[in-house]
């Protein structure tokens, strides 16, 4: 019962985030935060207080490596909680899921792998496509678009020899080899995406821990006056120090990533799909 508690409770939570994401591009900590205490309650419930230590350390390390992808403005501080939440509510595939008559193929990893490669899979199709069609609308604006185009489709040919095995053993993986020949073809425009399509200026005393900065399109002098290394976020505490020296300096403006895709609805979608299937990958696999 507990554990069908966690499944609802992962659907329902992951669906009223990934609305407010889609809607304003936050997913609210009342809800999240909801989600952490829930799954960390229920987890030695339905599997023993011995058993949810070790998940216990397992939704620590995902919570270690989403904050890595936070950090360079892969992920926002929303979808890092929210892959912890599922990693407490979702330590393994439901065994009761199961016993309901679900058939699923289940790997040998935390289940919130699953859900994080299937969403990460989804995303770089979808978002890559829209891109590409926007780009190609708008490449009257872009400064040297055949030779950038060239240059992505290099970088899309780097794909290939992975692509001839996956396909090799699965004709469905395809599914997987396509969007990633995409996503290497766009990053021949990286900087063309960020400029036409998702940055903007924004004041600095009005940072805040959900703002990327686009180093990429800050000049160095700059980027040293504000002694900002690689990193894209920030938070609250390391903000307070960019703000003093941004004071210091006279810098009043800087650029952030504002219109970035919602991760969110991937996430569900990600989440309903493995929960149905198993494993993602391998279902593509072995089907």
């Amino acid at each position: 019962m507990f554990e069908l508690l966690g499944v609802a409770i992962a659907i329902i939570g992951t669906a009223v985030v990934s609305h407010t994401d889609f809607k304003t591009g936050y997913m609210p900590d009342r809800y999240t935060h909801a989600m952490l205490l829930l799954g960390a309650a229920l987890l030695p419930l339905y599997s023993g207080l011995e058993a949810a230590v070790p998940y216990y350390l397992i939704a620590a390390g995902v919570f270690a490596a989403s904050f890595i992808f936070y950090t360079f403005g892969q992920l926002g501080g929303g979808d890092v909680k929210l892959f912890t939440a599922l990693a407490l509510l979702l330590p393994i595939y439901p065994a009761q899921l199961v016993a309901l008559g679900f058939n699923p193929i289940i790997a040998p990893y935390p289940f919130v792998v699953s859900v994080f490669f299937a969403s990460a899979v989804m995303a770089m199709a979808v978002v890559s496509i829209d891109y590409l069609r926007r780009l190609h609308e708008d490449r009257k604006k872009i400064k040297d678009f055949r030779a950038k185009s060239f240059r992505g489709l290099l970088y899309s040919a780097l794909t290939l020899p992975l692509a001839v095995i996956w396909v090799y053993l699965s004709p469905m993986m395809t599914i997987v080899a396509v969007p990633l020949a995409l996503g290497t073809f766009a990053m021949a425009f990286k900087e063309d995406i960020l400029r036409l399509y998702v940055v903007r200026k924004k004041a600095v005393k009005d940072l805040n821990d959900d703002d990327v900065i686009a180093l990429e399109l800050m000049s160095p002098s700059m980027k040293k006056k504000l002694g900002l290394g690689s990193r894209k976020t920030f938070l609250e505490m390391e903000l307070k120090a960019i703000k003093k020296t941004a004071r210091k300096h006279g810098i009043k403006q800087i650029i952030v990533q504002e219109n970035l895709p919602k991760f969110g609805v991937f996430i569900l979608a990600s989440l309903l799909l493995n929960l149905m299937v198993g494993d993602t990958l391998l279902w593509l696999l072995f089907t």
